[in-house]
C-alpha cells in the first residue's frame, strides 16, 4: 500500500448531466442574432438621451457621465464615448 497513488486509479467519464439540453433552443436563437442585436443596441444607446427621474437625477447622471469621459480621455488615452 505504500506505493499506492490514487490518482492512478481510472473512475472513468463524469455521468452527463441530464439537463445538458437546458436552454439550448433559445441560446442557439441568441447566436444566430448576436450581430444584429450588438448593432441595434449600439445604435440605441447613440441614439437615446437620459431622460429618466428628476432634473437634479439628470443633471447628476450628466456629472458622472462628463467627469467618466473626461478620465477615459485624459487618463486611458481612449476616444469619448457619446
Amino acid at each position: 500500500m505504500d506505493d499506492f497513488q490514487c490518482s492512478d486509479v481510472d473512475f472513468g467519464p463524469p455521468p452527463q448531466n441530464r439537463f445538458h439540453e437546458a436552454g439550448k433552443a433559445s441560446i442557439m436563437k441568441m447566436m444566430d442574432h448576436a450581430l444584429e442585436d450588438r448593432i441595434a443596441s449600439k445604435r440605441q444607446v447613440i441614439e437615446l438621451t437620459f431622460v429618466k427621474g428628476s432634473p437634479k437625477t439628470q443633471y447628476i447622471h450628466a456629472l458622472w457621465w462628463n467627469r467618466f469621459n473626461e478620465f477615459r480621455h485624459n487618463t486611458l488615452k481612449k476616444a469619448y464615448v457619446p
